[in-house]
């Protein structure tokens, strides 16, 4: 019966033409009191545990885009969690909180989110060979992606690990961050100009 009332009133913001549907159906289903510790939600109206494929596949990885536009795969920082589940369907694992606000799981991605607000994007390659433009890919070097993006104001000396390249813009900031100076990337941070000012690096 709760099922029934809970898709009754998704199918109500729907029909009204609202944005962040999905957002609205969080704050109906998790009490207030519960948001602010991280619990992992699991009602059927946020979460498809069968939506399981990769979501950063390909050539389309622009890293242009993502550098210059916050944007990866469909989605950008700034979208509404209503926005990017229409381009990659309810996320497999969806958290209340992970520190910062709302967090969707994908199986190569993970989104942070302020309230309703995209702010974070975190692609963990997870050692599968990504490509990006000019050759590049998930295994070059530190120095290879930088020849491409330019050297950033920040690179985290190399006598620790991990490495990291920094670029900042006044609505981003984005991080690559290597296992070794040769090699392979570890992950890709996508961050809003505000969110990135919280990160100690």
């Amino acid at each position: 019966m709760r099922l029934i009332l809970y898709g009754l009133m998704f199918f109500a913001f729907l029909c009204r033409g609202e944005e962040s549907v999905y957002y609205k159906v969080f704050l109906t289903i998790v009490p207030a009191a519960q948001r602010e510790n991280p619990l992992q939600v699991t009602s059927a109206l946020l979460v498809d545990t069968n939506n399981t494929g990769g979501k950063i596949s390909g050539r389309t990885n622009s890293l242009a885009k993502m550098w210059g536009q916050g944007e990866v795969s469909g989605i950008a920082l700034g979208m509404s969690m209503s926005a990017v589940v229409a381009k990659w369907g309810n996320p497999p694992v969806f958290w209340t909180t992970q520190g910062k606000g709302p967090r969707m799981e994908y199986q190569d991605v993970a989104l942070i989110f302020s309230k309703d607000v995209l702010s974070e994007i975190f692609i963990t390659p997870n050692g599968e060979k990504g490509w990006f433009e000019n050759g590049l890919n998930t295994e070059s070097a530190l120095t290879n992606f930088m020849s491409f993006l330019g050297k950033p104001p920040k690179v985290k000396a190399v006598d620790k690990i991990p490495l990291f390249l920094r670029y900042e813009s006044p609505g981003e900031t984005f991080y690559l961050t290597f296992q070794a100076e040769g090699g392979p990337l570890w992950y890709i941070r996508m961050l809003t100009s505000k969110a990135g000012a919280d990160v100690n690096y």
